[in-house]
Formats: structure tokens, C-alpha cells, sequence
């Protein structure tokens, strides 16, 4: 709410909410704090059941009704100059993150952004990018070319107007493919995933781990190394009403076709802050019903920490909204935004520096940010050590619980948060 009303943002916000009949969804169109409309349907005329823990996939049956449509092309003309239509969950609302709301709102043919949950300003690295990919294919999956999906990322990620290195994770059976497409370049690393082995095979059939070893791999072939934007490739899952990305047992044993080896979205935001990640993005390998579990995962990265959160779920010969995307969060200039196949949470200041420039929206600007954010320093260089982009993060994500702080034991958390962020600044 905040950041919508400073921003004056053209928002629908969506609102699961409870009723003895089942649950409802409050579809409300706001411009900038003006509430303006309001239609509340049953949760079931959008295609989805109730949250249950026997859901299957094919279950989900999307579809826009048309009283929300109409609102929405209320919205749409109300923008002007390529403005974004901006979409927001509500409080206790995760599960409608299920939808692929830019896909049913594609007749629209306007942009659309996800409002983030954090008002912390966003980061943005200097000339230098540099990017840490995970794929994985497991069996208990359908098996994806996983080499086709680096292959656009490392080259989409390679045209955004700054110099990019990466560094490639990925399972025994993809390694050596990769070695074929990328060996030799000085701007790619390929990890070799016998360098997993001490860390051990993932826990599968259940989805209450804490660890994997993919990430713990991961962690430590970088530990020398600050990584800007951290982005993962695998099927989706949902056990439980949760989402979850379905992965092989370990990068080097990948037997079981029963079940994957589930990570939480926990165990991701853990690694993208210890990795100084300022941005998370997931991509499906397929357009088919593992996906579902995976747009579960983006909406709750997106709670979880700051910086931008991308979604990619299209059919993989789909490229073109995926680099717009990129150019939004990386590049610099204007470029097309993206619109009905990607999910992309990003704070409205970044669209001044990235996507068009000062001259975005005409007489738009941005409002300042609350004062209490003011402290906090946005990391521009990418010479930033790890451990300085972790705990940037790790202090935007705890102002978050704070910024209205109830007790004396908040405030006074919030002011060590302040000054350690003043330490920051300072150093920088």
C-alpha cells in the first residue's frame, strides 16, 4: 500500500477472502490512493479450488471473469505513455500467486508489474553483471534440454549494454553439454558437480528440508565471488498448499522418477542474500502444469525479501518479453516493457533509470522514499565485497517488520539498523 499510494501507481489489488460459502476474491482498481472499484466472486470463477493439500495440477483451469475484466479495462485507460498497470496481492493472499494474472490479462495490451512488498530502494550493479545459474532436470520429472535454457539466459544476459561473466550449476547429465556449448569462453565458469559430493544427496519425498546441497555447493564454489542476480531453472511443484522448485536428489545422482528433492523459497532468499544476489529470477522449463508450483515460489520470494523477483514461465522459444524483462532490471535506455508472460516484481523508481529514462510517463516522477529508508545505502558498484551486499539486504529485509515499530524493543532494533547502515554508507 504504501509504495502504491506514494507512487501513485495504477494498481488492481487482489484479496483472497473467507466466507462460509467459500473463498472469495476482492478484485479492487486503485489510482494511487483513489479507490475506485470493487468486484468480489467466488474464488472458483477464476479457475481455482480452495487450498487443498490433495490439489493436482491439472486442477487449475485459469480463467479472467469478465466483470474483472471490465475493471481492468477501466484501468488501462487511465495509462498513458506506456505506463505500467501494476498488480498487488494482498495480506493472506498467496495463494492467488497460483494465477498467471499477465497471461490473463494479456488482452489488456498494456505492461504489467507486480507491486514489490519492500519500499527499499533497488540496487543496481555498475558495468559489471555477474550472474550464478542453477539448472536441474530431475527424473521424477519430464526431462528438459537444460542446455537450451543457459544458452538464452547467458546470451540474453550478455546483451544488456555492460560486460557479464557467469557461473554455471548444473546436474551430471546437463555438465557436459554445457562444457560443449560454453567451453572455452573466459566469461562463462562451468562447476563441475562432483564438487557436490561432500555435501551429500537431498532429502526426497518429503518437503520440510532446510538444506540442499545444491545450494550448499553453490554457496561455497562462491565464496570468493558476489553475485548480482541469482537464477534458477526446474520444474515447479506443489505439496501442501505451498509451492516449491523440484530439483534431482544431488547435481550428481539423479535416479528416483517417484519424486523430486524439493527446495522452499526459504532456502532460495537464504542463498541469494549470502550470495550479496540483489535479484532472484526463475525460469520454467516448460510451459506445462509444473509451473504452477513455481509461480507459488515467485509470489513468496517476493514477501520474503527486497530486489527484484522475475518469473519466467513461457514456452521456451518465448524470448522476446524475458529480454525486455532483463533490460528492466540490468540494462539502461528505453526498451518495450514486458507484458503477458513474465512476472516481475520491481520497485516504480527502477523504471526511471532503466527502462526510459527521466523522460517515463511524461510529468510522472516517483515520491520520495519514507525517511526511515533513507539511511539505508544502495549499492551501485559491483566491487561491493559479499559480505557487504548480504547484510545490505539482510537490513532491508528486517526494516521491513520495523518500519512502524509497536514497542521499545522494536525502536530500538530499528535504530541499531539504522546506524549499521550509516556504517555502510559511510564506507562506501
Amino acid at each position: 500500500m504504501q509504495i502504491r499510494n506514494e507512487h501513485r501507481l495504477t494498481t488492481l489489488r487482489l484479496s483472497l477472502r473467507p466466507s462460509r460459502s467459500g473463498s472469495l476474491v476482492a478484485a479492487t482498481s486503485f489510482l494511487g490512493d483513489e479507490r475506485v472499484n470493487e468486484h468480489t466472486l467466488p474464488l472458483a470463477d477464476y479457475g481455482v479450488p480452495e487450498e487443498s493439500e490433495d490439489l493436482q495440477s491439472n486442477d487449475i483451469q485459469p480463467v479472467l471473469p469478465a466483470a474483472v475484466q471490465q475493471l481492468c479495462e477501466q484501468l488501462a485507460g487511465e495509462l498513458e505513455n506506456e505506463e505500467p498497470l501494476w498488480l498487488q496481492l494482498g495480506p493472506r493472499s498467496s495463494w492467488l500467486g497460483i494465477l498467471p494474472w499477465e497471461a490473463l490479462l494479456g488482452s489488456l495490451n498494456v505492461p504489467v508489474l507486480r507491486v514489490p512488498n519492500f519500499t527499499a530502494l533497488p540496487t543496481r550493479p555498475d558495468s559489471q553483471l555477474t550472474v550464478a545459474i542453477c539448472l536441474s532436470s530431475p527424473k521424477a520429472k519430464e526431462e528438459y534440454d537444460l542446455r537450451d535454457q543457459a544458452e538464452v539466459l547467458v546470451g540474453e544476459m550478455g546483451n544488456l549494454g555492460r560486460q557479464a561473466d557467469f557461473h554455471l550449476f548444473a546436474d551430471a547429465a546437463c555438465h557436459h553439454l554445457l562444457v560443449e556449448r560454453f567451453g572455452g569462453r573466459d566469461d562463462v565458469t562451468i562447476y563441475d558437480p562432483a564438487q557436490s559430493v561432500p555435501y551429500g544427496e537431498g532429502r526426497t519425498r518429503t518437503t520440510s528440508v532446510q538444506s540442499t546441497p545444491w545450494f550448499d555447493w553453490m554457496n561455497a564454489a562462491l565464496r570468493d565471488t558476489a553475485i548480482d542476480h541469482l537464477h534458477i531453472v526446474s520444474p515447479g511443484y506443489i505439496r501442501r498448499n505451498r509451492g516449491f522448485l523440484a530439483v534431482a536428489q544431488s547435481p550428481t545422482r539423479n535416479v528416483d522418477r517417484g519424486w523430486s528433492h524439493f527446495i522452499r523459497s526459504e532456502s532460495i532468499a537464504k542463498l541469494a542474500s549470502r550470495l550479496g544476489a540483489g535479484s532472484i529470477g526463475l525460469t520454467s522449463p516448460s510451459s506445462n502444469r509444473w509451473r504452477w508450483g513455481m509461480r507459488l515460489v515467485a509470489n513468496e520470494l517476493a514477501q520474503l525479501r527486497p530486489g527484484p523477483i522475475l518469473l519466467h514461465d513461457a514456452p521456451h522459444h518465448e524470448y522476446e518479453e524475458l529480454s525486455r524483462a532483463l533490460h528492466i532490471v540490468f540494462g539502461e535506455g528505453a526498451v518495450a516493457m514486458p507484458s503477458s508472460t513474465i512476472g516481475l516484481w520491481t520497485h516504480p523508481q527502477r523504471l526511471l533509470y532503466y527502462s526510459h529514462g527521466d523522460d517515463y510517463r511524461g510529468s510522472w516522477k516517483p515520491a520520495p522514499t519514507p525517511s526511515i529508508f533513507h539511511a539505508m545505502p544502495t549499492i551501485e558498484r559491483t566491487a561491493a565485497p559479499r559480505w557487504e551486499r548480504s547484510l545490505h539486504l539482510d537490513l532491508n529485509t528486517r526494516l521491513r517488520d520495523l518500519s512502524a515499530p509497536t514497542s521499545a524493543r522494536a525502536a530500538g532494533e530499528l535504530s541499531a539498523i539504522e546506524f549499521v547502515a550509516g556504517l555502510l554508507e559511510e564506507g562506501s
